[in-house]
């Protein structure tokens, strides 16, 4: 056994601040023997692992009952003993004192965050003394995967000192993760050789043309095309399997009602930079699902935008707190979570401010108020030539025909109540209890037709 009861650790305090307490357990006495270990192996440098255990089990100080026993064991831990037990067997290693400490302290890239096509990273260093850079090799990698080395022929390698290295042969859009190693080959004896390494995973943003669609279907939240934004490293963006949308079975969801302590923290999902032609209309649409618990629990919901990479962020086009929020009449629950299209909501947002410009990026992003759950799926980002993800005109017959239609008259087979929105996500037309509707108002153009019943989306194209 070893110590294990009021035992002083570090902690890290809900507000992410750092401190002191003390603790019992095993996650205490555990170190302990660690600890003792590696000094053991540090002076006897040739004994085995089976001779450091035995060291420490036959000199450890008897408790309770004589001999070993199942509370105490052999007894308590006793460094000392331990040390003098294996200097019956090996002479103790001289230890190794030296001035030399390369050390890896931080990179021009920070953990955890998105760039736009970095192609430099660069390695700063707070050595213990200068030493002549021939004797230095410095390798930038992918965890198993390639790597590239810089060797220098002349000049030294400071106390303060940097290494740049270009990369674009080592990222890919979407999560990267990269090491930076130094190893030293000259006459000295380093004392320290892990603060050598130092790894890094950071986030690059791909570029897509419009229409753009993420609706989590086929992978998690972290792997999907969109980069979520964790700033406090607490709870956060999640994939479900919901109910109540046709064709999907997963959405992201972020655990609001969970959330603790309730500071507001922000949390966002983004999208990838995304490439705009000219175009006369741009168009953010998202499916929703929120309850509203208790309204003094403010959840809110904000849509920016951003083009300049993500360095700032332009004043929210949408912003709704947990009434404007609300998507369901259902009884409240603690731990929401949608189970038919009644639990739904599509929402739309205008981007047309946007539109000339080259590229942006959008973010949803949610303000922890600890209420409720809050679901989003099917992402669309479009401009007029309509959304991805519409029931496709080719395959008419199915839904409503003629599709494409001359200003006349439109069938349809599967819906009998729905709204008709044009491409800035405005209603033009709404119908119930209707096998037919005359779309003669409506200007040339594509629309979406929304089954207000199946909350399923098709497009209408009027020539």
């Amino acid at each position: 056994v070893a110590p294990g009861v009021a035992v002083r650790s570090s902690i890290r305090n809900s507000n992410g601040s750092f401190a002191f307490a003390n603790f019992q357990g095993t996650s205490m006495s555990a170190p302990h023997v660690s600890g003792v270990t590696l000094l053991l192996r540090e002076a006897f440098p040739n004994a085995t692992a089976t001779e450091l255990k035995e060291a420490m089990y036959y000199s450890a100080i008897d408790l309770g009952a004589v001999g070993e026993d199942n509370t105490y064991g052999m007894g308590m831990l006793d460094a000392v003993a331990s040390f003098n037990y294996l200097a019956n067997l090996y002479t103790p290693a001289i230890p190794q004192n030296s001035n030399l400490d390369i050390h890896l302290t931080r990179f021009n890239i920070d953990n955890y965050q998105s760039y736009c096509d970095p192609k430099v990273i660069v390695g700063y260093f707070d050595n213990s003394t200068t030493v002549p850079s021939s004797t230095v090799e410095i390798e930038l990698g992918i965890p198993g995967g390639a790597f590239v080395t810089r060797t220098f022929i002349s000049g030294t390698f400071g106390i303060n000192d940097s290494v740049f290295f270009g990369m674009e042969s080592l990222v890919q859009p979407g999560w990267n993760e990269l090491y930076m190693t130094a190893r030293y080959f000259g006459q000295l004896n380093e004392g320290d050789t892990i603060n050598n390494t130092r790894f890094v995973r950071f986030w690059v943003n791909d570029e897509t043309n419009l229409p753009y669609l993420e609706n989590f279907d086929s992978t998690h939240v972290f792997e999907s095309s969109m980069y979520v934004g964790n700033e406090d490293e607490q709870r956060t963006w999640d994939t479900v399997t919901v109910q109540g949308l046709n064709r999907v079975s997963n959405a992201a969801m972020m655990e609001l009602s969970r959330y603790s302590p309730r500071n507001y923290q922000h949390d966002y999902i983004q999208t990838p930079m995304l490439n705009l032609a000219a175009t006369d209309s741009l168009m953010l649409s998202f499916d929703l699902s929120y309850q509203l618990k208790f309204t003094g629990f403010a959840d809110s919901l904000y849509v920016k935008v951003s083009t300049d990479c993500g360095q700032t962020w332009g004043t929210p086009l949408y912003a709704k707190g947990p009434t404007d929020l609300e998507t369901t009449t259902k009884p409240s629950q603690n731990n929401w979570f949608p189970i038919d299209s009644s639990d739904w909501r599509t929402e739309y947002v205008n981007l047309a401010a946007y539109k000339n410009e080259q590229n942006i990026m959008v973010r949803l992003e949610t303000a922890n108020g600890q209420g409720n759950n809050l679901f989003i799926d099917n992402i669309n980002v479009y401009d007029d030539r309509g959304l991805v993800g519409v029931e496709n005109p080719s395959l008419p017959n199915f839904v409503m025909f003629p599709n494409p239609v001359d200003n006349g008259i439109v069938n349809f087979n599967k819906i009998t109540s729905g709204i008709i929105y044009n491409i800035s996500g405005i209603q033009v037309l709404q119908f119930y209890s209707q096998k037919s509707i005359n779309v003669f108002s409506l200007n040339h153009g594509v629309y979406v037709v929304r089954d207000m019943e199946s909350n399923e989306v098709y497009k209408l194209i009027v020539q």
